[in-house]
């Protein structure tokens, strides 16, 4: 047996740390957590389309059009229009502010806040515009 250092197996073992490879340091986590919570915002039109699909099928399986008012299609009208408004059409926001908030303590800092308030800001647009009928 030769006396390299690479050929003693302790030292082999010492000389890699084990795993490092396969995990990003953490501000290259950080950056691509921000990055994917800004990539949320094009998913909305993926999401809403989604929505308005699930909101037809479910209202036309109960024999609504979806044109009636809420008090006819009653608390039925009032499940479809939670579930697809609240729920489907802004789960890709949900999860947008929970990445950025996610990439804004690892340290991702600007892009994580542009993903947060990007993010934070169509939640509260959709549910003033659409729910409440603010604007």
């Amino acid at each position: 047996m030769s006396d390299r250092p690479g050929d003693h197996p302790e030292a082999r073992a010492t000389s890699t740390p084990s795993g490092s490879a396969s995990v990003p340091p953490e501000s290259e986590r950080a950056n691509r957590l921000a990055k994917i919570s800004l990539a949320m915002v094009p998913a909305f039109i993926i999401s809403a389309v989604a929505a308005g699909i699930t909101g037809f099928v479910l209202l036309n399986a109960k024999g609504f059009e979806g044109s009636e008012s809420m008090s006819v299609q009653g608390g039925y009208g009032w499940f479809v229009l939670i579930l697809t408004n609240l729920l489907i059409i802004l789960l890709p926001q949900y999860v947008g502010l929970a990445l950025g908030i996610k990439a804004r303590r690892l340290g991702a800092g600007r892009l994580a806040t542009v993903g947060i308030a990007v993010n934070a800001a169509m939640i509260a647009l959709w549910i003033a515009v659409v729910l409440l009928g603010v604007l």
